[in-house]
């Protein structure tokens, strides 16, 4: 009984010291690298426009920020909106409304955002279409948000 205690033990205590090390290395290995994308500037021509289509269609929440900014916040990311008639920052040389290519994971099935789309007058520029996706294989539809950048919507699907 005891032989099986300290074998036990020892062996906790050998994991413990793995998962630590692992913990070390991956924190290491993040040092040295992007985790995750924060946000995103979208050049836009207007706020009101942009704001309307990306809170209610979308569903992104609008905040307000800094000097009185507005951004669209969805999941753990958010865009920033950089109105194009305006300098907010001296050091961006090219900002322009509608070259913006995104793609949006979404929650639900692209049948029922393709009612959506349908019910408020949005055309589906194309899809559904199987496309590769950060995360694996994604089904996608495309929009064009007021300014025209391009919008994919897509859901996680399976080979």
């Amino acid at each position: 009984m005891a032989n099986r205690l300290e074998l036990v033990a020892s062996a906790s205590v050998f994991l413990a010291v793995a998962i630590v090390a692992l913990a070390v290395q991956s924190r290491r290995r993040l040092r040295r690298g992007i985790i995750q994308l924060d946000h995103l500037v979208l050049t836009v021509r207007s706020l009101p426009k942009t704001i309307e289509f990306y809170s209610q269609v979308l569903r992104m929440r609008e905040v307000t920020f800094g000097d009185g900014r507005k951004a669209l916040h969805f999941g753990s990311q958010k865009l920033n909106l950089h109105p194009a008639d305006r300098v907010l920052d001296p050091n961006v040389k090219h900002a322009t409304p509608g070259s913006a290519d995104l793609c949006f994971l979404v929650a639900g099935s692209l049948e029922d955002w393709m009612k959506i789309l349908s019910d408020r007058g949005i055309p589906i520029i194309l899809g559904p279409v199987l496309r590769t996706g950060a995360s694996g294989p994604i089904r996608s539809i495309y929009i064009y948000d007021p300014d025209e950048n391009l919008l994919e919507l897509a859901t996680l699907t399976r080979l």
